[in-house]
């Protein structure tokens, strides 16, 4: 089973230890993420066949974003801007 949406995760304002959104084969945005500002981990995207936006990050805080893999945004093919 493939997630479609985020939809009930959209009262989050922080994630406690790493994200990671992988292999999805429905979910086209992060659009419901967009109260995060703070990850206190890794942020980590990766085969996301039609995910297309992740505008819904948007208000992270770049400084929160660590952990033993960072930024790590790849293999989603429709993405224009990674």
């Amino acid at each position: 089973m493939h997630i479609i949406s985020l939809e009930g995760l959209s009262t989050i304002t922080s994630v406690g230890q790493d994200l990671r959104i992988w292999d999805n084969q429905s979910l086209q945005n992060l659009d419901a993420l967009s109260n995060i500002t703070a990850i206190n981990g890794y942020l980590h995207i990766e085969y996301n066949a039609v995910l297309a936006d992740i505008s819904g990050l948007a208000n992270i805080n770049p400084s929160t974003i660590g952990g033993s893999l960072g930024l790590y945004i790849v293999y989603n093919p429709l993405l224009s801007i990674c």
